[in-house]
């Protein structure tokens, strides 16, 4: 009998694994990929130390809790590391307690995120709490042990991703918000952050486990840097929902005497976000809507995509929200800006970023240019290039031109009709092998364009033979030799990731390593009950479910739901029918559980037997439903 058991994700949807023993020799950068490497250093300003002077600045002390990489050192970047993202590595691996300002302090490199306590008249204000519980406390530890022991007074989510709350039962609990601690975030954050990602979510986890490059080895050949930090703490998913929410730019709230000014920022980096200003202090928070990096309009993990104007607007909002009266602008990651003129200057042209990627894609599109063609046609103009903020650490310019495309015409088709009804890709790849000539002289021919240097188009054409005859090693193993220049060329650090891990994969296969737990039983409790039924009926197989007509009357604590399946279709109201063929009752506590794979059925209705009104219906209905393989297959069928 199946578990019922509903995946629940974090929205950032990472997996943290143990590194993979690779078993076959990692290569060496080639003389092409130096090459490609150098131009970066011919381009960018390299040695501008302007990061590492605000990176180091304020800082006060650090513990051996950080996440930072010992390997990663002053030096110049390796031959298989691109030496803008080295770059990017080294001031990310800057770890430990920071002052802003006076009364302002940052744990930074604990987590992808940033904590920041701000100096209340009673104690203190924590912003952004971190993904983890054991992070959230770790950071706390090393805060105190430089600030003293003064409570915690306010917590303020700046919006509705893991990484910016779900650490916040290691800085408060639920009795302190009972006897009056506000939690503050922007509207419609508890609805997001708890279901986010969850219909999508086994696929998200699977691709995110690339993104991240969670199976690489931390060293040069490997994982370096997540872009947005060094990467994504492993622990406890707490959530307390919020006590106050924000709506409306302009609007004001009071944490112990520190009056906040809230500038909303809603679907750009996130659906619910808000961005604050703290009069007393002269200082800003941008949130994640400004960053030392561009960010993602589209997430390689998977993602809605996100609206490239709108967030273009919401930087342009913010320059004039915060003019004339802003002294630092400190985000949830990386590190502050110094100074009014500093910061409009990098208001100014981080928004602009935003803007031309958004306006020169339509603009080509406009032209009769498609997916595929615009992401080559448009190169940012020097005045942002050059800037590291707009360096695409994290989101790239080929990517994000394709979000919009995506956005405004939808990504599976660029409008010709020979793309309309193409073949699937196992079938297409056999077709092609045999169009050219058969596997022995595809490879060949591959490899004369690997001995050129030409690794894109090596990748593509090897892709095509894997999908044909995956058992092909010598074609998996050089497009892993491929992917891997590709990935030592890669400026993103998700790019790298992809790359490296999908060679990991083609010379190794898909090794099952332990994925452990992403839910949490504060999250579980959390999960609105129409939402989980949203997600089982993702769960069916309608092959399976064809000709079944069932109505199930489903009790859950006090809510009362009728489930009926019919056309191979999981439908639902919120009140039970007078016929069922089905009853299933259980208290929330119980159904928690079993989210969470803590008991089985089999074990609630042993505890329960009135649990289940029809054993045989029960089993027909559970045996409808799929269980997700985490580990299905990326780079091969």
């Amino acid at each position: 009998m199946n578990k019922l058991c509903l995946m629940f994700l974090l929205s950032i949807s990472f997996i943290a694994c143990t590194n993979v023993n690779t078993t076959k020799e990692r290569k060496e950068a080639t003389e092409f990929t130096k090459n490609v490497n150098q131009e970066f250093n011919a381009y960018l300003p390299i040695n501008d130390n302007t990061d590492f002077e605000n990176a180091t600045r304020g800082f006060i002390g650090n513990s051996d809790d950080s996440m930072s990489f010992p390997f990663i050192s002053n030096q110049t970047a390796p031959d298989t590391v691109n030496p803008s993202l080295w770059r990017q590595s080294q001031l990310n691996n800057v770890s430990g307690l920071f002052e802003v300002v006076p009364g302002i302090y940052q744990v930074r490199g604990f987590d992808l995120a940033n904590i920041t306590f701000i100096k209340g008249d009673t104690g203190w204000i924590v912003v952004d709490p971190l993904t983890s519980k054991q992070a959230a406390e770790k950071a706390l530890a090393l805060f105190r042990k430089y600030k003293g022991d003064a409570p915690i007074t306010g917590v303020v989510y700046t919006h509705s991703h893991a990484d910016h709350f779900s650490g916040v039962k290691g800085i408060i609990t639920e009795e302190d918000v009972k006897n009056g601690v506000p939690v503050v975030a922007p509207e419609g954050f508890f609805e997001e952050a708890v279901s986010e990602n969850l219909m999508a979510g086994n696929a998200m986890s699977r691709r995110a486990s690339y993104m991240y490059g969670n199976l690489l080895p931390k060293d040069e050949k490997g994982t370096v840097d997540a872009g947005l930090g060094k990467g994504v703490s492993v622990g406890d998913i707490t959530i307390i929902e919020p006590t106050d929410s924000i709506s409306v730019t302009g609007e004001t709230f009071t944490i112990d005497g520190v009056l906040f000014e809230f500038l909303m920022a809603q679907n750009t980096e996130a659906p619910a976000e808000f961005l604050f200003y703290l009069p007393q202090y002269k200082v800003a928070s941008s949130a994640e809507v400004m960053n030392h990096t561009l960010h993602n309009l589209s997430t390689l993990r998977g993602a809605k995509t996100r609206e490239a104007l709108t967030w273009a607007n919401a930087i342009k909002e913010s320059q004039d929200f915060l003019d004339g009266r802003t002294d630092v602008l400190f985000g949830s990651h990386h590190w502050p800006t110094w100074g009014q003129e500093n910061i409009d200057g990098f208001l100014n042209k981080h928004g602009d970023l935003y803007k031309y990627i958004h306006d020169q894609t339509l603009h080509y599109a406009n032209m009769g240019y498609t997916l595929l063609e615009i992401p080559e046609m448009i190169t940012l103009p020097d005045s942002l290039g050059k800037e590291f903020y707009n360096r695409g650490y994290y989101g790239t310019v080929n990517h994000n031109v394709k979000a919009v495309y995506d956005y405004y015409f939808g990504a599976w088709w660029d409008g010709n009709p020979a793309n309309l009804y193409k073949l699937p890709p196992t079938e297409s790849a056999k077709k092609y092998v045999e169009f050219m000539g058969g596997e022995k002289k595809a490879i060949k021919m591959a490899k004369q364009y690997y001995n050129k240097g030409e690794y894109r188009w090596v990748v593509e054409v090897l892709n095509h033979v894997i999908f044909a005859n995956p058992k092909n090693q010598e074609a998996r193993n050089l497009s892993a030799d491929a992917m891997e220049q590709l990935g030592y060329q890669s400026e993103s650090a998700p790019w790298r990731a992809y790359f490296l891990t999908g060679a990991l994969e083609l010379r190794n296969g898909v090794v099952e390593v332990a994925v452990p737990q992403t839910g949490s039983s504060d999250m579980a409790a959390a999960l609105p009950i129409p939402q989980l039924l949203d997600y089982l009926a993702v769960r069916l197989n309608a092959e399976k479910a064809n000709n079944v007509d069932m109505s199930i009357n489903l009790t859950i604590g006090n809510e009362k739901y009728n489930i009926v399946i019919e056309n191979s279709v999981l439908k639902y109201t919120n009140k039970h029918s007078n016929n069922s063929d089905l009853d299933i009752s259980m208290s929330r506590a119980e159904f928690n559980q079993l989210l969470l794979k803590e008991i089985t059925i089999e074990t609630l209705i042993e505890n329960n037997p009135n649990s289940v009104s029809n054993m045989e219906n029960f089993v027909i209905f559970m045996s409808l439903m799929d269980n997700f393989n985490f580990w299905f297959n990326i780079i091969e069928p």
